[in-house]
C-alpha cells in the first residue's frame, strides 16, 4: 500500500525537526496526538486500519501541526521574507505604520540582496500602502517607487524567461535524453554568457547560463558545455543560493562525464558529499536524494570506464542499498538512469545475470515514456550479451525490436545505425566474431567525435568500443578499460 501523506511527511523530517516537533506536541492538552505521532514513527500504526471521523480528525490535526512547526522553524530566504511581509501586514492593521515600515525596509534589503523580484514587487506595493499613511511620504516618493517597480518588473520578466527556458530544456532531457535537433529547441539570448558586457542580475545570468549549458548538453556540444559549466560552478557561490549553487555542480558533473574527466568528477562528488554533510546546502531531504542519484550514475560510470574494479564493486553495493532505502523517493527517470548505470557496472565485472535483471527493470519502465535514449541503449546492450552467449535467436528478436522501435535513420544516430548493421550481418553469418569486433572498433574510430586531447570518446558509446577491444585482446573488459584509461585519458 502506498504511504499516505501524513506518513510521508513524518518520514521526511530531519532529526532536528523530529526533536523540535516531539517537544512541541508533548505540550498538547490531548496526548492522543503524541501517541499517533510516535506510532507512525515506529511503524506500529496500521495504514490499512479503517478510519472513523475521530481518527481522520486526529490525522489532519497532526498533519497541519507538523506543517506549522516547519513553517515556524524555516530559515530559508523565501520564508524569512514571507514572515516579514506577514509581520508588516499585522503591524499595519493595528495602525502601527512606522513599525510596519521598519519591517518592510528590513525584508526589502533581504529581497534585493537575493534578487527575489516577485517579493520586491510585493514590498514596493506595501511601501505605497504604508507610505500613504506616513506624513513624511511625498508624491515624489510615490512616483519614485512606481519607477523602481517598473524596472523590477522588467528584471523579473528577464529572470522568468531565463528560468523557464532552463526548466523547459530540463524537462526535455528527462523525457528524451539527447535530442540533437536545433530547430526544436527554444531560442536563447545571443549575449556573452562567460563575460557579459551589460549588467545582468546574478540569478538571471545563472539561469541563462544553465539554459545554454543544457542546450549544449542536448546537442552534445560537449567541449563548450564543459567550459560553460566550469564557469557556472566558479561563479555560483556568489549567488548566495544553496540550491542553485548545488544544481550548478550537478550540471558540471554531467559535463565531466561527457568529456571523460573521471578524476575531476569523483573529486567534485567527494567535495559535495562533504559539504552536504556539513549542511552547506541546507537540510532539505531532496538534496540527499539528488546527490544519491548523480553519484550513483556517474561514479558507477567513472569506475567502470577507469577499470577500477574494487571501487566499482563497493559502489554497486552502496547504490543497491540506496535504492532500497530511497525507493519511494526516486522518480521514474531516476530509477531508469540508475538501473542503466548498474547494468553496465555488472557487465564490467562479468555478472551477466545481474546485467539482464537491470535490463528487464529498464524495459519494465517503457510505458512511462521517459528517457527514450536509455530504452534504445538497453536494446543494443542485449546484443552484446547475446553475442557473448552465442544466442542468435535472442539476437534476431532484439534486432527486430530495434528496427521497429528505434529511429536510426536520423543523422545523429549514425553510430547506432552502424551498430545495427554490423550485428545484423553477424546474425546472418556474413561476419565472424573476429570480423565483428574489428568492424566495430573501426566504426567507433571513424564516427565518434574526438575530445580536445584527440581521444575518441562519447560516454554512452564507449562501452561498445571497450567490449570489442577486450574481445580482440581476449581479456576482461575492466582490464581493457584500465589499460586504455591509463594510456589515453591520463595523458
Amino acid at each position: 500500500m502506498p504511504k499516505l501523506s501524513l506518513e510521508k511527511l513524518i518520514e521526511s523530517l530531519t532529526q532536528g525537526e523530529l526533536r523540535a516537533f516531539s517537544l512541541s506536541i508533548k505540550k498538547d492538552k490531548n496526548p492522543s496526538y503524541y501517541s499517533l505521532f510516535n506510532d507512525i514513527r515506529s511503524g506500529k500504526h496500521e495504514e490499512s486500519k479503517k478510519k472513523d471521523n475521530n481518527e481522520t480528525q486526529r490525522r489532519n490535526y497532526l498533519y497541519n501541526s507538523i506543517l506549522e512547526s516547519l513553517v515556524k522553524s524555516s530559515k530559508t530566504i523565501d520564508s524569512q521574507i514571507s514572515k516579514g511581509l506577514h509581520h508588516a501586514e499585522l503591524l499595519y492593521n493595528r495602525q502601527l505604520e512606522k513599525e510596519a515600515w521598519k519591517e518592510i525596509e528590513r525584508v526589502d534589503k533581504l529581497a534585493k540582496k537575493h534578487e527575489r523580484f516577485g517579493y520586491i514587487i510585493q514590498i514596493l506595493e506595501w511601501k505605497k500602502i504604508i507610505g500613504f499613511k506616513l506624513k513624511a511620504f511625498s508624491t515624489s516618493d510615490y512616483k519614485a517607487l512606481s519607477k523602481i517597480e517598473k524596472k523590477t518588473i522588467k528584471e523579473y520578466l528577464d529572470y522568468l524567461k531565463a528560468s523557464d527556458t532552463y526548466h523547459e530544456l530540463l524537462l526535455r532531457k528527462k523525457k528524451q535524453g539527447y535530442i540533437h535537433e536545433v530547430e526544436k529547441l527554444p531560442e536563447l539570448s545571443g549575449i556573452d554568457l562567460i563575460n557579459p558586457k551589460e549588467h545582468i542580475a546574478k540569478r538571471t545570468l545563472y539561469y541563462q547560463r544553465m539554459a545554454h549549458a543544457m542546450q549544449l548538453c542536448l546537442l552534445q556540444d560537449i567541449h563548450s558545455q564543459y567550459e560553460l559549466t566550469k564557469q557556472i560552478v566558479k561563479d555560483a557561490a556568489i549567488i548566495n543560493e544553496p540550491t542553485e549553487c548545488l544544481q550548478a555542480y550537478f550540471e558540471h558533473l554531467t559535463s565531466c562525464i561527457c568529456v571523460g574527466e573521471f578524476k575531476e568528477l569523483i573529486d567534485t562528488l567527494t567535495k559535495l558529499k562533504h559539504d552536504i554533510k556539513l549542511g552547506k546546502f541546507g537540510s532539505d531531504q531532496h538534496i540527499k536524494i539528488k546527490l544519491f542519484y548523480y553519484a550513483a550514475n556517474y561514479e558507477l560510470m567513472s569506475y567502470s570506464y577507469m577499470g577500477d574494479k574494487a571501487n566499482l564493486i563497493l559502489k554497486i553495493k552502496e547504490v543497491e542499498n540506496g535504492i532500497v532505502k530511497l525507493e519511494d523517493s526516486l522518480s521514474t527517470e531516476m530509477h531508469m538512469v540508475i538501473y542503466s548505470a548498474l547494468k553496465m557496472a555488472y557487465f564490467f565485472i562479468e555478472e551477466n545475470t545481474k546485467t539482464k535483471i537491470y535490463l528487464e527493470k529498464i524495459n519494465a519502465l517503457r510505458p512511462h515514456k521517459v528517457r527514450t535514449d536509455i530504452l534504445q541503449d538497453s536494446l543494443f546492450f542485449y546484443l552484446l550479451i547475446a553475442t557473448d552467449e552465442n544466442d542468435i535467436n535472442q539476437m534476431d528478436l532484439i534486432l527486430k525490436k530495434i528496427e521497429s522501435e528505434c529511429h536510426l535513420d536520423k543523422p545523429h544516430y549514425k553510430f547506432e545505425n552502424e551498430l545495427y548493421n554490423l550485428f545484423y550481418k553477424f546474425s546472418k553469418d556474413k561476419f565472424s566474431k573476429i570480423e565483428l569486433f574489428k568492424a566495430l572498433v573501426d566504426t567507433y574510430n571513424t564516427i565518434t567525435p574526438a575530445l580536445s586531447n584527440g581521444v575518441k570518446y562519447t560516454e554512452n558509446s564507449y562501452i561498445f568500443y571497450l567490449w570489442a577491444v577486450s574481445n580482440q585482446n581476449k581479456e576482461p573488459i575492466f582490464k581493457t578499460a584500465q589499460n586504455l584509461h591509463a594510456s589515453i585519458f591520463n595523458n
